[in-house]
């Protein structure tokens, strides 16, 4: 499952549906403090994995167990490491990236549509 934390509220958008990437609000406080609340409240937190560019945002879900990686490192841009270069050394498959990028695509149309109208 891929979980990706917005700023802001969701009646803005909608309540995105999907069975790989779900999509959270961070309605009331920060996505930042929102993304440390879950590693918090995380039974197998050490299974997280953060991707950002956001040292104080790193530095707090590394020191509360989570992996984090830098988003160029994530997406196999990173000029000096592999996208598998995550700190757990883990990275998910091709197929499951392909997955969950047509459904983050086609839940994002889908609201790009629906704003238009």
């Amino acid at each position: 499952m891929v979980t990706i934390v917005f700023d802001g509220r969701s009646d803005v958008w909608g309540a995105a549906v999907s069975s790989t990437v779900q999509v959270i609000f961070a309605q009331g406080q920060s996505a930042d403090e929102k993304i440390i609340q879950i590693v918090e409240e995380a039974t197998h937190n050490k299974n997280i994995v953060v991707v950002t560019d956001d040292r104080a945002l790193k530095y707090a879900v590394r020191a509360l167990g989570a992996k984090v990686s830098g988003v160029q490192v994530f997406l196999g841009q990173g000029a000096s490491a592999p996208a598998s270069r995550i700190e757990s050394g883990k990275n998910i498959s091709k197929i499951l990236e392909h997955k969950i990028t047509s459904e983050f695509t086609g839940i994002w149309l889908e609201k790009k549509k629906g704003r238009k109208t």
